[in-house]
């Protein structure tokens, strides 16, 4: 995948870990989800601004 277009620009990530952040300049953590789905189970996720895409 060429990715020399979306050099530069800026995401919104939502995961359980931020893997990527390797890949930008600058990524802050904005929201924490927390979902149950069930009486005793629920998944939480986290919600990032991910700031210059480097490319991999």
């Amino acid at each position: 995948m060429d990715t020399k277009l979306k050099t530069g620009k800026n995401y919104i990530y939502v995961t359980k870990e931020n893997h990527a952040k390797k890949y930008f300049k600058n990524s802050k953590l904005i929201a924490i989800i927390n979902a149950p789905l069930y009486k005793d189970f629920n998944r939480t996720y986290k919600v990032f601004f991910m700031k210059n895409f480097k490319g991999y």
